[in-house]
């Protein structure tokens, strides 16, 4: 939790929490619709399409995870400049 920001810190955990609910919602249902188009030995439409809509949750969840992970970074590379500048 950076003291100087704590709101973006919380939004920054947020995005990183939401992003991890949509990683592990995605790879379930995305093996669930593999699973369940392997036992029928045919892809229905609907099977077809909630496997696409499952990697697509999966990939936002991943930005969303990186979204979040960028504000950290940000804060390491504000910390690091601070730290620099007073040590100058």
């Amino acid at each position: 939790m950076n003291a100087r920001f704590p709101l973006l810190s919380f939004i920054s955990a947020v995005l990183r929490l939401f992003g991890a609910i949509l990683v592990v919602g995605g790879a379930y249902f995305a093996h669930e619709s593999y699973q369940a188009m392997q036992q029928l030995h045919a892809i229905s439409p609907e099977d077809s399409i909630r496997l696409t809509e499952s990697v697509a949750a999966l990939l936002t969840g991943l930005l969303t995870i990186a979204c979040g992970e960028v504000i950290g970074v940000l804060f390491a590379i504000e910390k690091n400049t601070r730290r620099q500048a007073a040590e100058s």
